[in-house]
């Protein structure tokens, strides 16, 4: 029969723990730790996976802003930017109606090809970027500095001007060029205003 004291030891000594509760305490920590694990190994491929989207975009950026720098460098623009520099250097004083006495109708020569030409290699930069598409500074690098001030200097009022010698396909629209000032400045040259003139 056992004493008072052996009762007493007895209730005071710690249950004895089952092989079936160490297994599920083990299975509990298990789980935990792979749960860790994975989490670990999700973060990692998200971070590489962000990297890789990154340089897939970056080269898809450098990719365009070569084709954009070549264009740029191409026959097309070149004779363009010829064509508007001679009516510029003759025509200083007033290119609006210089460019309206020679368009009548809207009638196309060489200066209003060349005008065509140049205007559209900045629209379509600044559509992209609107678009999201590509980056500001994107932009920037290939509004080329010199072809850039001719555009705010001669081709935005060629634009005005041809905008109100016929009725345009392509309207003049001043909201383009102030977001093209926006990103890229005003390069080096007077922001042109448009005058009051009188319809064609």
């Amino acid at each position: 029969m056992p004493t008072n004291s052996s009762v007493i030891e007895l209730m005071a000594s710690p249950a004895p723990v089952s092989s079936v509760d160490s297994i599920t305490a083990y299975a509990v920590v298990a789980a935990a730790a792979i749960g860790a694990f994975a989490a670990i190994a999700a973060w990692r491929a998200a971070s590489h996976s962000k990297a890789a989207v990154g340089a897939t975009l970056k080269t898809a950026e450098a990719d365009l802003l070569n084709g954009f720098l070549t264009e740029y460098h191409g026959n097309e623009i070149r004779r363009a930017l010829g064509a508007l520099r001679t009516f510029r250097d003759e025509h200083k004083d007033d290119l609006v109606e210089a460019y309206r006495a020679l368009h009548p109708g809207g009638a196309w020569t060489s200066v209003s090809i060349a005008r065509r030409t140049f205007s559209s290699y900045f629209y379509r930069l600044l559509a992209l970027y609107e678009g999201g598409y590509v980056s500001r500074e994107l932009v920037r690098l290939a509004a080329v500095p010199t072809g850039y001030a001719l555009l705010l200097e001669v081709v935005e009022p060629l634009e005005y001007a041809h905008d109100h010698a016929t009725i345009s396909i392509f309207p003049y629209v001043r909201a383009k060029f102030d977001a093209l000032v926006e990103i890229c400045g005003d390069g080096g040259v007077p922001r042109f205003e448009p005058p009051p003139i009188a319809e064609a």
